[in-house]
């Protein structure tokens, strides 16, 4: 019983924290609309002012005198800190995501009206990282392109018509990696090497004396002479 209570105490001083952490997040930040000629935006700032560092390359949002305005490596006013929404004309949702930091985070989504296409982006950090993925307005896949730090790396996939394209990117760069060699067999390789070794050895030295032979035969033909000699003195 003493543990049970002791439990459901722990989960009641959780969920108290939870509600306060919750409440005090809500009251750092609130929602605001900024309407433009053709389009509405909704997004949550950071009303609580502490200032952050910021990277060179990295593009931040932020709020300021009614208008959101963004800047590569700096901001003023207060950051995009929470939900964002942009809506047409006619009230239709045409990108949705979310900042932190002021910064891009996490999937964000946008739509075209006029072709219908669906553009599926993952950001980390202010910079694409994963696949963005086109949809057609069927929901067919149009194309998936992988990202690294805001730049095209990786495998990118084209769907056109019934074909399928594929490509692969290093640092924004298409890769095309060197041709394969094929590799020689092991026994063909020792036989070529004791032919050429045989081709070039130096031949053998009675052949390169054309003079030894005629020499071993004067030779012979004189031993013969003083044996027939000594054969007929003995007669």
């Amino acid at each position: 019983m003493r543990y049970t209570a002791f439990i459901l105490g722990i989960l009641i001083l959780m969920n108290i924290e939870g509600i306060a952490q919750k409440n005090l997040f809500s009251k750092n930040k609130r929602e605001v609309t900024v309407t433009y000629p053709d389009s509405t935006v909704k997004a949550e700032i950071r009303t609580k002012k502490k200032r952050i560092s910021c990277k060179d390359a990295v593009e931040y949002y932020w709020f300021f005198s009614d208008q959101i305005h963004k800047n590569l490596g700096s901001y003023t006013g207060n950051l995009l800190y929470g939900n964002y929404q942009v809506f047409s004309l006619d009230k239709k949702l045409i990108t949705e995501g979310c900042f932190h930091k002021g910064v891009k985070n996490g999937n964000w989504k946008k739509w075209n009206p006029k072709t219908g296409y669906c553009i599926s982006e993952n950001w980390k950090n202010g910079k694409k990282n994963g696949y963005t993925t086109t949809f057609s307005n069927e929901g067919k896949i149009v194309s998936k392109v992988q990202y690294k730090n805001g730049l095209r790396h990786g495998t990118a996939t084209y769907f056109q018509n019934d074909s399928i394209i594929k490509k692969i990117y290093r640092h924004d760069k298409i890769y095309e990696p060197a041709p394969k060699q094929k590799k020689t067999n092991c026994f063909k390789k020792l036989i070529t090497k004791i032919k050429t070794k045989k081709q070039d050895a130096p031949e053998k030295k009675e052949k390169n004396n054309p003079g030894f032979l005629k020499k071993l035969k004067e030779k012979l033909f004189r031993k013969k002479t003083e044996t027939d000699s000594k054969s007929t003195n003995h007669s």
